[in-house]
């Protein structure tokens, strides 16, 4: 059996369909379905029922949903002890980070981490929110370092340890000369974890225009560099935009606006490397 396999039939289940689980997964839906169909094969029971909006777990589907996790979980477990069998390797801890917080939050994160205390090599892979989380659940990562905010469910539904390692406060800016009721909205697209953050958080205010977006991004800096144009306003981390405040490139937007306060946590896997486990000895002790 291919683990791939495992992680295809978990994004069904999760996702609740063929096309939205292979968009996840970051393949056409053709080889998507060949995949499972070949599981199925492996398991000698159809796992889904097919329906015309969707799709069902068979019995069968049921009872392997029960056991995949932790096949999964058991299957990681046994390639790292086997990699640590081998004997002592160079290999790096792999984080996964928002492309935000991977820029203006790791570095100096990671160097106060490594004060007085040997982390080793450390790989960062900075992507989407949506992306770092497939990462964590093909176990390409062993940690993850995003932002996250109480009333946004948590994206691994509580099976994966976490720990808040920072904060931080999302504002709507725009640039000086904007004011006014009709200043475009740049938004997020559904990628991103801060725009589900900033939905909601505060949804009458993220479509107060009543239009489409100017603009759409999964990329806040790319809506940063909008804003800082011109282009509209954007809800943006204030660790990001902080120095365009001051400088006055951008300022907050008037109104009665709130200012969302929110964590930067890490998330770890349930089972680590020996190298990741002295690197959350190291975040606990902070």
């Amino acid at each position: 059996m291919d683990g791939i396999w495992l992680e295809d039939f978990m994004a069904v289940v999760e996702e609740g369909g063929f096309s939205r689980a292979a968009t996840r997964r970051n393949v056409t839906q053709p080889a998507f379905s060949r995949r499972i169909r070949a599981l199925e094969a492996w398991v000698g029971a159809s796992l889904f029922q097919r329906l015309p909006h969707g799709v069902a777990l068979t019995p069968a589907g049921e009872a392997f949903a029960e056991l995949a996790p932790d096949l999964q979980r058991r299957i990681a477990h046994i390639a790292r002890r086997a990699r640590e069998a081998a004997g002592p390797t160079t290999s790096a801890v792999p984080f996964a980070a928002t492309q935000t917080l991977s820029f203006v939050f790791f570095p100096d994160w990671i160097r106060r981490m490594g004060e007085g205390f040997e982390l080793g090599p450390i790989q960062l892979n900075a992507a989407n929110m949506a992306m770092c989380a497939e990462m964590m659940r093909r176990q390409a990562a062993e940690f993850l370092i995003c932002h996250h905010h109480p009333s946004i469910d948590d994206p691994f539904d509580g099976r994966l340890q976490h720990r808040v390692i920072g904060r931080d406060r999302m504002v709507a800016v725009h640039a000086p000369g904007l004011d006014g009721g009709d200043i475009p909205h740049l938004a997020y697209s559904t990628e991103s974890g801060l725009g589900r953050i900033a939905s909601a958080c505060v949804p009458s205010v993220t479509v107060a225009t009543g239009e489409s977006p100017a603009f759409t991004s999964h990329l806040a800096a790319a809506l940063r560099g909008a804003a800082v144009g011109g282009a509209g306003y954007a809800w943006l981390p204030l660790q990001l935009v902080a120095g365009d405040l001051a400088d006055g490139r951008l300022v907050r937007m008037a109104g009665d606006l709130p200012e969302i306060d929110i964590n930067i946590c890490i998330f770890r896997q349930g089972v680590l490397s020996a190298a990741a486990e002295r690197v959350w000895k190291r975040v606990l002790l902070a």
